[in-house]
Formats: structure tokens, sequence, C-alpha cells
């Protein structure tokens, strides 16, 4: 019986408590729905990919016989690319976007105006010719070598001669050294970059087969007229292995070491805004306790006693937290320098902007708390909190794939539906003036800043009225 008790007493006592809520369901449940919302982010609808590219390729020539052919497979490959779909929709795989240089392009790309972009060498078409030829060339003078064969045992020597002029006539395509290479310019650690990075491979590899099997086509036919000999009964390219054979070059905007190098500073470009952020968001927890604190101690009904204005108190508070917010990313900063995660250069003016947005994040936060306070118990509101921001702050850091539809522009800037918290314009700010400083250009965060500034205004309009009137008021009258 006395276990039965102990349980009994244990089981109200976590009721009682908020270690239940918090930390036996509270962060179970963040989990949850963090992964059980990648899901859907893995098998969403498809969607089209807005690819730029470059056409550098300057095309090539062949001659069958008396035929002088001018080719550019480049135009065939984009033209290829453009009418793709996904299996079984109409849903197109790339909207392409021409591009003149590649700074335009890494730009574009930073900007995440566009997921990549394909840049398309000089001797594309060359190089790719070359490898249609070595597959004909194989093919042809496998079957033609064991139509000699059979012929000369046959006796047929007409058949047989025929099959030495083929042979002769097709030492005119032997294979001769290519590189079959596209480079692809985008940021690892988008998901969009990565996903036509390895789209790419079996794209390149699909037209290459396309374009080998319709030269072979064309080539045989040309021998099977000119000298009246049935070469292949089929032509097929599904069987060979074409992945050594290609080579898709990967580069990162602002690359300056290895892969592995570049990769890293575009994940901690990714991180340590989200990071910050984070900090500073849930800094509207030690927000709400500090007001629910100055309430019931009765700070505030003391300072109402005096002649200090409500909008003075409000505003004081607006602005501490914006002070406490360069406390927070001063600490974050700091270690991201010593462990090399954010390295200096750039701009200067990139970082005092980037000091602008701190402040201005920091102003939300305190706002939004004074708000959540003004209609909710600080202890009530502290504990959900702290759960909605820490699952909110994971996806507008950009930690998780998340369907973020666009609805339009603000000073050119995709305006999507992430940015409806004030917070996701403060992280595309600091990726541009902290993280990629020497990339981005200042006014290239403007966009970001202004939205950010419109929020910071909006919220704190917002909390002047709502907090004013809701809990100062109600002081006065106690």
């Amino acid at each position: 019986m006395k276990i039965i008790d102990i349980v009994k007493y244990k089981v109200k006592y976590l009721i009682r408590s908020k270690e239940l809520y918090l930390y036996i369901i509270g962060f179970p449940l963040i989990f949850l729905l963090i992964y059980g919302s990648m899901a859907y982010a893995t098998y969403s609808t498809p969607t089209t990919i807005t690819v730029g590219y470059m056409n550098l390729d300057q095309g090539t020539t062949i001659n069958f016989g008396d035929t002088y052919l001018q080719l550019n497979y480049s135009e065939g490959f984009l033209k290829y690319l453009d009418n793709l779909t996904y299996n079984g929709t109409n849903t197109k795989m790339y909207n392409l976007v021409k591009l003149n240089d590649k700074n335009e392009a890494r730009d574009k790309v930073v900007r995440l105006e566009v997921a990549a972009v394909i840049v398309i060498p000089k001797s594309f078409s060359k190089n790719l010719l070359e490898f249609a030829k070595s597959i004909a060339y194989y093919q042809i003078m496998d079957t033609v070598t064991a139509k000699l064969q059979e012929a000369y045992k046959e006796g047929n020597t007409t058949l047989a001669n025929k099959c030495l002029e083929i042979i002769n006539e097709t030492e005119k395509i032997a294979p001769t050294k290519y590189n079959l290479t596209i480079e692809i310019i985008g940021d690892p650690t988008y998901s969009k970059a990565m996903n036509t990075y390895e789209g790419m491979w079996k794209n390149l590899i699909e037209y290459a087969s396309l374009v080998t099997r319709n030269f072979t086509s064309t080539y045989t036919k040309y021998l099977e007229e000119k000298y009246q000999v049935k070469i292949l009964e089929e032509n097929s390219t599904e069987k060979l292995d074409f992945t050594k054979t290609f080579n898709i070059v990967f580069e990162t905007p602002g690359a300056t070491g290895s892969l592995k190098e570049s990769f890293a500073k575009m994940y901690f470009a990714v991180l340590v805004p989200g990071q910050i952020m984070q900090s500073i968001m849930l800094g509207a927890i030690a927000a709400i306790y500090m007001v629910g604190g100055e309430i019931e101690t009765g700070f505030i009904h003391r300072i109402k006693l005096t002649k200090v204005r409500s909008e003075e108190y409000i505003g004081g508070a607006l602005l501490t937290w914006g002070i406490i917010s360069l406390f927070q990313s001063a600490v974050l900063i700091t270690v991201s320098l010593a462990l090399g995660y954010v390295k200096v250069g750039g701009d200067p003016i990139n970082y005092v902007l980037a000091l602008v947005v701190l402040v201005l994040a920091g102003i939300i936060t305190a706002a939004i708390s004074l708000i959540i306070v003004s209609f909710v118990s600080p202890k009530v509101a502290g504990t959900v909190s702290m759960i909605v921001i820490i699952i909110l702050s994971l996806y507008l850091a950009g930690y998780f794939p998340v369907p973020n539809l666009t609805f339009g522009y603000f000073m050119g800037r995709e305006f999507t539906l992430l940015d409806i918290f004030p917070w996701r314009a403060g992280i595309t700010a600091l990726r541009k003036t902290l993280m990629l400083a020497e990339l981005t250009k200042p006014q290239e965060a403007l966009p970001d800043i202004s939205l950010l500034t419109i929020w910071t205004i909006f919220y704190s309009m917002l909390a002047f009225y709502i907090f004013n009137k809701f809990r100062l008021k109600s002081v006065e009258k106690e």
C-alpha cells in the first residue's frame, strides 16, 4: 500500500508542477512537431525551381561525307531542361533565367533570387560531340567487325570489302580526349541548390544519351545508304555507364578554399544568425518574467505614483531590451569569431548595419512580450512562449526546409510566409551584413532592414497602446 501511496503522491505533484508540461510533455512535443513537419517538407508537392544559366558554348561542326553540320548542343540542352516536368504532373522542374556574367550569377545566388546557376562552358558542344562519336564508334565497329568475320567465313568478298570500307571511314570518328563538364554555382546549405546539383547529373546523362542515340542513328544511316549494308539492328545506350564520363562542378559564392571549407562557411552563414536571433527571441521569456515580477511586487504601482509617464516606462523597457540584445549577441559573436565561424571582411558599414538589426530585434522582442503579458499571466505566458519561440526560431532560421509561399515583393525583396514573423527579416539581414559581408554590398541589406524597421514601429506602437490600456491603466484604478 505504501508503494501505491508514493505513486499517488508523485503523480499529484507532477500534475501540479510545470515540470510535467514543460519537460515531460513540452520538449518531446517540440521534437515531435519538428521531425513531423520535416516529413511534410520532404514529401511536399513538387515545385518549380528557379535556376539561372550562363551559356558560353561556342558550338562545333562535323562532316558526314559531303554534308557539313553546324551543331550547338547547349541550346538543345537548355530546351530539354525547360521542358522537363515532374513524373505524372504538368509541373515544370525548372524555370530558367538567363544571366550575363558570373558576378551577376553569384549575386543572384547569395540573395536567393535563383536556387543555383548553371554555367555551360565554351567547349560543351565540342566535348558532347566527341562523347557521342566515341559511343557510336564502338557500337558500329563491334557490329561491322562481326559482319566482316561472318562474310569471310561465308566467302562473301563483296560484303567483306564493304565492311572494310566502313571500318576505314568509321576510323574518322575514333575517340579523342574530351571533358564533358558543366558548372553549378550555388549555396550548399540551400536545399533547392542541392536539388539542382543532384538533378543535373541525371539531366545531363539523359540528354547526352539522347544526343548519342541521335548521332549514332544519323551516322549509321549515312553509312548504310553509302555502302548499302545494314549495320545496327538496335541503337541503345541504356546499358552504358556514363557516370564516370561527366563532371558537375559545384562552386560556392565567395569560396576561397576547398569544397569542405566552402560548405562550412555557408553552413555557418545559416547557423550563426539563426542562433543569435533565437537568443534574442528567448529574451522574451526574461522580459515577461521581469514585467510579471514588477507587477507582483507592486513596482509598477509605485512607478505610477511618481511623475514617470506610461510612455516613458514602456519606452524605457523597449530600449533596455535593445541594449540587452547587443550583449546577448556580443557573447555569441565573440564565440563564433574565436571558433572561426565568422570571418571579418568587407565594408565596415555592414557591421554598423548589423548592430542596428540587433537593436531593432531586441526592441521587437520586448514589444511583443509586453503585448503578451497584457492579456496572459506572466507564469503561463513565460512557459508557453518558450515552447513556441524554440519551434518558431528553428524554422525562421532555415534549419529545416518548409514550404514558404511568396506573397509579393518589398523593395525588390521577396515577401514570404515566414516574413510575417518580424525576426525573419533580422535573420536575413544578419546573414548579409555579418556572415557574408565580403560578398554583399551594404545596400543589399536595406530591404531586410527596412522591413525590420517597419515591424519594429508597428509592434512598438501596439505595445504602447495595449500595455498602457490593459496593464498600466488597471494599476491606476487599484
